[in-house]
């Protein structure tokens, strides 16, 4: 299983590649079900993402930046995509202050 996808962080826009097991995991599905959907159509994938609310998620994306020849532009290679959890980002940055 094999996918991309525009990131935004505010400054711009950058592609992400998902491959293997980390664009099986965000999908939430195995790459032979996801098969079984683009069957219907190449674009069915993208919109399962986006019924799964993806579209304009926030989301940390770690992985390595390389530069696409084909696109003359960065990516990012996703070795993990997880979505953000406030409730421990807050309390980790409320700790750090007080801590400084």
């Amino acid at each position: 299983l094999l996918f991309s996808f525009t990131a935004n962080d505010g400054t711009g826009d950058i592609n992400v590649l998902c491959a293997g097991r980390i664009a099986e995991n965000v999908m939430g599905i195995t790459a032979e079900k996801a098969a079984g959907i683009a069957v219907d159509s190449v674009k069915a994938p993208y919109f399962y993402l986006k019924n799964k609310n993806f579209e304009y998620s926030e989301q940390i994306i770690e992985g390595k930046v390389k530069k696409n020849p084909f696109l003359d532009s960065l990516e990012i290679v996703a070795e993990k995509i997880s979505k953000i959890n406030f409730r421990d980002s807050t309390k980790t940055i409320v700790n750090q202050t007080l801590s400084e």
